[in-house]
């Protein structure tokens, strides 16, 4: 099964097993997502690239592939006297978000929470809301209700 599809299925999954979220089918979500793109380019091309977030002490970097409408890439906390997460992400683009399924590993063990971005022009800024936990993954009890915080947003920049 080509990775695509896995991401497909994943996030059909999770939506429906998060009974707070809305109940969009795939096509809906399809539609959404196409209208952030102008024209007919559904590359979402303009999402791709590298991103640097610093606030405080803290720092963030974001890479980020996109194909068609699934995005993939690397993403690393490093937190001021905290244990950093260091990962990788699968996942979609919806609208102005990219809801992500991301992979990381902090002191010593592997974890899988969901992350999501809200596109603003060459700006990402991450969601924070209420979580629940299914299985090992941590997952958000609502998307429609994160609260979008611009103090630490990712801003692209060029890839090193």
């Amino acid at each position: 099964m080509n990775r695509s599809l896995l991401l497909i299925v994943f996030t059909i999954i999770v939506m429906g097993c998060n009974t707070n979220s809305s109940t969009d089918t795939m096509e809906e979500i399809v539609q959404d997502t196409q209208k952030v793109v102008s024209g007919e380019d559904t590359k979402f091309s303009f999402v791709a690239g590298c991103y640097q977030s610093v606030f405080n002490r803290d720092s963030a970097t974001l890479t980020i592939n996109a194909n068609e409408n699934v995005v993939t890439g690397d993403l690393n906390y490093n937190r001021y006297e905290k244990d950093d997460n260091t990962g990788s992400f699968e996942g979609v683009l919806r609208g102005q978000l990219m809801i992500l399924n991301y992979n990381f590993q902090s002191e010593g063990q592997n974890s899988v929470r969901q992350v999501v971005f809200k596109i603003e022009g060459d700006t990402l800024i991450e969601g924070f809301g209420d979580v629940y936990v299914k299985g090992d993954t941590s997952l958000f009890k609502n998307i429609t209700e994160l609260q979008f915080d611009k103090s630490a947003a990712f801003v692209k920049r060029d890839c090193l």
